[in-house]
């Protein structure tokens, strides 16, 4: 019996460094795998919400609405995989806050004031994200550049061709390879305002 027991004695003695070993590199493999999602994937674009598209804006709206307690903005800027989003201070009519917004607004950019004399406010509540963003495929022609690409929507307040009241306005900006740039400017309901074509 004692030759036995000091068998099963070292048995289990040789399986405890691997079993600690097994633990250890588990473990490494799901700090690794966390330092990616959370710190190097969000850098590379991947796993961010499409900001492009109606989905990705509604969730930007939704993230707002829950983390700042607002739906209004001063002016967006709506990239692949990103936004710019800038917000008034609470109680003030000039203090602005500029987010990154990947995910969630715990990324400011930049603190400043408006450098206009505005406090009109765009509630995206009001903007038909699919309306909008559906005239980005056919954008690049529309300006004279059906080749070119789209750099970004804007939202912001702006002024209009043929007495259009200032106010908010979407903007599609489309360039080529050649540095030819056009624009669209689009109300919230996706409707054409105006086209800057290449050229003019």
């Amino acid at each position: 019996m004692g030759d036995i027991d000091r068998t099963t004695q070292a048995q289990a003695t040789g399986r405890q460094p691997r079993v600690a070993v097994i633990a250890l590199f588990g473990i490494s493999i799901v700090t690794v795998l966390a330092v990616l999602w959370w710190a190097v994937l969000p850098q590379l674009g991947i796993g961010n919400p499409k900001m492009q598209t109606a989905a990705g804006v509604e969730e930007m709206v939704a993230d707002l609405q829950d983390e700042l307690g607002t739906t209004q903005v001063v002016e967006v800027s709506l990239y692949d995989s990103y936004a710019i989003v800038t917000v008034a201070v609470a109680g003030s009519s000039s203090r602005i806050i500029n987010y990154r917004y990947a995910g969630d607004f715990k990324d400011v950019s930049y603190k400043s004031t408006r450098t206009d004399d505005s406090t009109q406010l765009i509630d995206l509540a009001d903007v038909d994200a699919a309306a909008v963003l559906d005239r980005i495929a056919g954008a690049p022609a529309e300006v004279g550049l059906p080749g070119g690409s789209v750099l970004g929507v804007d939202i912001r307040l702006a002024a209009a061709p043929d007495g259009a009241p200032y106010g908010p306005y979407a903007f599609i900006y489309v360039d080529s390879e050649f540095g030819e740039t056009g624009r669209l400017q689009l109300d919230l309901a996706g409707r054409t305002v105006d086209v800057d074509k290449v050229g003019e």
